[in-house]
């Protein structure tokens, strides 16, 4: 049964605007009044309503994922995890997590009819790809929105992020460490943030190295099994010049096509050719429990929920504390029998 403002006000015999008031923090009722009706509330177990939160408060509680279609629910192995992580880390915060499946082809149709209903207080974008279109629209509206990821270094909005530059640059500064000189990149799709700063990663720690960027080859796709296999296929086969010594792969789904690959040419993993891979940490593609257990960066999807929440939480409050708004971390690298001195 649904407790509503008048049980509360029943049971502490007050009048339901009273509780309302004691509820919402409003300065005319004693702190003493406050605290009896914020204990009974729990008592009874009293949840908001939130349209009628947003009416009184200004906030409704309520941060919208927009996802860009339904097949991206049944493809992303990633996304029911990250979406209940989300959820809890919001929900730690008395707010709720919207889920918003879009429906034809203008990927901005959705938020501006989010807006323009009122009942969300801001929204989480996933993946951003340069100049991102959902962004400016925001950032015009002046509507709270917290980015997983980043477009550039310059970057105002608030966010949080793993190092995709130290990603790269972890794996090769190991392998040339290793003696390899040819080292081919299966990256993400080229239009997200990510891949970009991945490839950066890449020329920059050759060049450190005195190695000249032809001797780093990028691939771009999807971070799937498939897209890996195919091509580890092309990059064996010379299809943008001689045969890498090393992989680093941009997810472990893409490094799992790759030894499948290496495996049907009738090449080892790591006599033949090393392999480094990001590891997001899902549960069917474990890193440790592949042949052979595969050296990493290890970042799980799931630690990004909290920060996530927390930058929300922090400008729908004003930020008063003028807390840093943009959170970037470095994945540590995990050595383990995928790699080896070139061959």
């Amino acid at each position: 049964m649904t407790v509503t403002l008048k049980d509360i006000a029943r049971a502490l015999d007050l009048s339901p605007a009273t509780v309302s008031r004691a509820l919402n923090g409003f300065p005319e009722v004693n702190a003493k009044t406050r605290a009896r009706v914020t204990e009974q509330a729990r008592q009874l177990g009293y949840r908001p309503n939130q349209i009628a939160r947003k009416l009184v408060g200004g906030h409704s509680g309520v941060v919208a994922l927009v996802i860009p279609n339904a097949e991206h629910l049944v493809t992303d192995s990633t996304f029911f995890g990250v979406v209940a992580g989300i959820s809890a880390a919001l929900t730690a915060h008395d707010m709720e997590l919207m889920l918003h499946v879009a429906v034809g082809n203008d990927e901005l149709a959705p938020y501006r009819r989010l807006i323009s209903k009122g009942v969300v207080d801001g929204f989480i974008i996933n993946t951003p790809r340069p100049n991102d279109p959902r962004i400016a629209l925001l950032e015009e509206l002046n509507v709270t929105f917290v980015v997983h990821g980043r477009c550039s270094p310059d970057d105002a909005f608030a966010y949080f992020d793993i190092d995709n530059h130290h990603v790269s640059a972890a794996a090769v500064s190991l392998l040339c460490e290793l003696g390899h000189r040819r080292i081919a990149l299966l990256n993400g799709p080229k239009e997200h943030a990510f891949a970009r700063e991945r490839a950066r990663g890449l020329t920059e720690t050759l060049a450190q190295f005195g190695l000249p960027p032809k001797a780093g080859m990028v691939f771009h796709g999807p971070l799937t099994e498939t897209y890996g296999y195919l091509s580890t296929l092309d990059a064996l086969g010379g299809r943008k010049g001689p045969r890498p010594t090393a992989l680093v792969c941009a997810s472990v789904q893409v490094a799992a096509g790759a030894l499948r690959a290496i495996s049907d040419k009738g090449l080892k993993v790591p006599e033949d050719i090393s392999i480094v891979a990001h590891d997001d940490q899902e549960p069917q593609y474990a890193s440790a429990e592949m042949t052979p257990a595969l050296t990493v960066t290890n970042s799980p999807l799931t630690d990004a929920c909290i920060p996530l929440a927390d930058l929300l939480r922090l400008q729908l409050k004003g930020n008063p504390d003028n807390l840093p708004l943009q959170r970037r971390e470095k994945p540590p690298l995990i050595i383990r029998k995928s790699v080896a001195g070139a061959a």
